[in-house]
């Protein structure tokens, strides 16, 4: 346990350094917000590690496929409700879209993302194909398919992005989108 509270902590450490490099002294202006932002990296990371530390705190035990890959099921519930909880707490501060659960597509970004989904698909497949093969199992198969995705979405590409906006507005656009 001990190794990954250093890591969370190295992490935060590198990331607050790095905020403070591009943002200087105008990241202060918001501590609020700054330890909102490292609050919910700290508490997502704690709920999926401590899952996987404490058995007693699985409702599906944690499973391990070839003998590497820990599908922890229920670290990334946990965190999926801890992002449907947050949802809730932050209505007021953080809109649905700005932490970007909706479906409505802005103009001009098909062509962009398609590019982007074709070069990851591409990656994904001489990734693939380059791993180790093992048996093939359904129970693995729907937890990579669909738990990293919610979890990481809602957390990181979500409440996480959402947060940086707030604390550095976008300065600059990218095939349309305003960058921060």
């Amino acid at each position: 346990m001990r190794p990954v509270l250093f890591s969370l902590l190295f992490n935060a450490v590198l990331i607050f350094l790095l905020l403070v490099l591009i943002q200087r002294t105008q990241i202060f202006a918001k501590p609020a917000l700054l330890a909102v932002f490292f609050g919910v990296y700290f508490l997502d990371n704690l709920t999926i590690t401590l899952t996987n530390h404490f058995p007693a705190l699985q409702i599906v035990p944690n499973q391990v496929w070839e003998g590497f890959l820990v599908c922890g099921w229920n670290g990334k519930l946990y965190s999926i409700l801890l992002a449907i909880a947050l949802l809730f707490l932050v209505r007021t501060q953080l809109t649905k879209v700005q932490i970007g659960i909706t479906l409505r597509q802005n103009e001009g970004y098909f062509q962009p993302t398609t590019l982007v989904v074709l070069a990851l698909a591409v990656w994904a497949l001489i990734v693939g194909l380059n791993s180790p093969k093992g048996q093939l199992d359904i129970r693995v198969l729907i937890y990579l398919g669909v738990m990293p995705g919610l979890n990481e979405e809602l957390i990181y590409r979500g409440f996480l992005l959402a947060i940086l906006n707030k604390l550095m507005p976008p300065k600059f656009t990218l095939f349309t989108a305003p960058l921060g």
